[in-house]
């Protein structure tokens, strides 16, 4: 039967072997030298695991599927930041875009007011007219 003291030491070990295992990859790659791994072992999580900013957060209990996940996100990090100036020129050229369909949209309702309201003003001055010209 194992204790708290070798729980802990499992755990202990596990976070090494995960942290050993980040900076092979860090070496094999030669990028991704400002991230750190944090094992946070969380059986309920819908996740195995996540990237926020730097930190690789792993939430499998078991070392092999923490390796597994490891890996997944540092690959995820690595890709993710050679597309990331793309993301950047598309969400501005749709903001772009946008500014452009709505300067237009805004352009075409004016003209269509002005339309509506000369309209407007022509059949009440008609309806003015008949009322006046009925005997």
């Amino acid at each position: 039967m194992r204790g708290k003291s070798g729980r802990k030491r499992e755990c202990e070990d596990i976070a090494d072997f995960l942290r050993r295992e980040l900076t092979r990859l860090k070496q094999i790659f030669g990028r991704g030298y400002e991230l750190e791994v944090i094992w946070a072992p969380n059986e309920n999580s819908d996740l195995s695991g996540e990237v926020k900013g730097t930190r690789l957060y792993i939430y499998e209990p078991d070392r092999e599927q923490a390796l597994q996940t490891l890996v997944h996100e540092f690959l995820d990090y690595l890709i993710s930041r050679i597309i990331e100036p793309y993301k950047d020129v598309t969400n501005k050229l749709i903001s772009l875009i946008n500014e452009y369909a709505y300067q237009r949209k805004e352009q075409t309702i004016e003209s269509l007011t002005k339309i509506v309201l000369k309209t407007l003003v022509i059949l009440r001055n008609d309806l003015s007219n008949k009322r006046r010209a009925k005997p």
